[in-house]
């Protein structure tokens, strides 16, 4: 599924105004760019079943793979999966438990290391204007998540430009082979699964409450 362009301004006109437009954009993890969002996002947030949202307790998806692995993960955290979507890569809607919501890309792999313990993961298009405020990064085998900002992926990629380092460094990033001049960003990450800030293990650490 595309994006649908709509200007504020519009949405405005429905709702009572542009700063109760604005924040019911915000309530609903909906990113405003130059006074445009994307009205798909938001018919999809209004169209959440809300017997699902405040009745179903489980899920006939198995842990070990896919979105049931992503669910297993966050149940403990009152994480909610508000919506997947699928445009050539994976995105989620996430719900916090005080309500707040945030759009996230999620980066994915079946299994770990061959010795178990981490993960890489080849991250891009973070320097975008559009870039999602944090990406997640999930190991189906564990199943393991991670979670980092676009503003620490940004200002790794500009130590490293700076610093012409493009081996991996200690804390396990590295700009790939070729990936130098990538306009939007790219850089390689190692995520290892007993330790490190980037085990999702708070709400927050995806932008949520």
């Amino acid at each position: 599924m595309g994006i649908k362009l709509r200007t504020v301004d519009d949405f405005a006109e429905e709702v009572g105004g542009k700063a109760v437009a604005k924040q019911m954009l915000s309530d609903r993890g909906i990113r405003v760019i130059s006074g445009f969002f994307d009205d798909r996002r938001l018919q999809a947030a209004f169209s959440e079943p809300r017997w699902l949202r405040d009745r179903r307790k489980g899920w006939s998806l198995s842990h070990t793979s896919g979105l049931g692995a992503v669910k297993h993960w966050m149940d403990p955290l009152k994480i909610n999966i508000v919506e997947h979507e699928c445009r050539g890569s994976q995105w989620l809607m996430l719900q916090g438990p005080s309500g707040s919501r945030n759009f996230v890309k999620m980066y994915y792999k079946g299994r770990l290391s061959a010795r178990g313990t981490a993960a890489r993961f080849e991250i891009r298009n973070f320097l975008r204007e559009n870039a999602p405020t944090h990406f997640l990064c999930t190991s189906f085998e564990g199943p393991h998540l991670w979670a980092i900002t676009t503003k620490e992926l940004t200002k790794r990629w500009h130590d490293l430009q700076k610093a012409k380092q493009f081996a991996i460094d200690s804390n396990g990033f590295s700009i790939p082979y070729g990936g130098e001049d990538h306009p939007g960003g790219f850089l390689g990450i190692t995520f290892h699964v007993d330790k490190g800030k980037h085990i999702l293990d708070n709400p927050t650490k995806i932008g949520i409450r």
